[in-house]
């Protein structure tokens, strides 16, 4: 059944439905795949994700805006997005990698790292974050940045990898 539902879930660009609405079927998709899903969660078409039997570790908050194209590499991880972040285009959350090291007879190994996007959050298109990372409160991802470590709340990152460009101020527009 959950197979049916995703398949579903991709390929659900919805015509007959209005824009606003086709985006909360997905949300709604997600949410009957097993995934915590909160309220008045947009997902724009193109979401994907693997596998789709772990869609249970995926959490989404209240209000958040997923706009097309997201895609997040899950394996046995869990990603939380907090309430009312907003994701742009084409952004990844990649939660597997492998070791470095090549050992014969059992390749690279899998590795599986969590990641916690905080309330607030605003990632840029294209960016892409990895696994392990925490990124906080009211933090700004710029577009096509790759984030590789822990971003601190009210910041702003990016670049390649992401780094510290500078914090964010409550007075600033």
């Amino acid at each position: 059944m959950k197979g049916i539902v995703y398949i579903f879930l991709m390929w659900s660009s919805s015509p007959l439905f209005s824009f606003r609405r086709s985006s909360r079927i997905r949300a709604f998709l997600l949410k009957a795949m097993g995934s915590d899903m909160g309220k008045n969660v947009d997902i724009f078409k193109g979401i994907d994700f693997y596998p789709y039997q772990n869609a249970k570790n995926i959490k989404i908050g209240d209000g958040a805006f997923v706009n097309v194209n997201f895609r997040i590499g899950l394996g046995r991880a869990k990603v939380e997005i907090g309430s009312n972040v907003q994701i742009g285009p084409n952004v990844s959350i990649e939660c597997v990698s492998h070791n470095l090291t090549y050992e014969t007879g059992k390749g690279r190994g899998v590795l599986f790292r969590d990641v916690a996007i905080s309330d607030e959050v605003w990632i840029g298109a294209g960016a892409t974050i990895l696994g392990g990372v925490n990124i906080g409160k009211g933090a700004v991802v710029a577009s096509g940045s790759v984030v590789t470590r822990d971003v601190e709340p009210f910041t702003l990152v990016g670049g390649v990898p992401a780094r510290l460009l500078k914090k964010i101020y409550a007075d600033e527009a």
